[in-house]
């Protein structure tokens, strides 16, 4: 897992913060999708207005479905690993409180 802030980030491939913050959000909000480059400009206008414009949604690549579920599981082990930690350190505080009682 990546402990890197979104500054030393910016800083270590010569970025602007904001924009690392931006791709950040997005990748949070939308996951790998939310990552590619979206069409530029208007949306061209329906021929016919009683039409209703329908959002075009974008679906991910089976590519981009697996590098989701790598990030996925990534974040889950990590999170897993943090506990553990937190219960060991527990445990040893416990011992020790144990030890200097007696």
């Amino acid at each position: 897992m990546h402990e890197l802030s979104i500054d030393k980030v910016a800083v270590k491939f010569n970025l602007n913060p904001s924009q690392v913050r931006s791709w950040y959000c997005k990748y949070k909000n939308e996951g790998i999708v939310g990552l590619r480059p979206k069409p530029k400009g208007r949306p061209a206008k329906a021929m016919n207005k009683r039409k209703a414009i329908k959002k075009s949604t974008i679906k991910p690549t089976k590519e981009e479905q697996y590098k989701q579920r790598i990030a996925d599981l990534e974040a889950r082990i990590a999170d897993q690993e943090m506990e553990i930690d937190i219960l060991k350190k527990l445990r040893a505080l416990r011992q020790q409180r144990e030890k200097n009682k007696h």
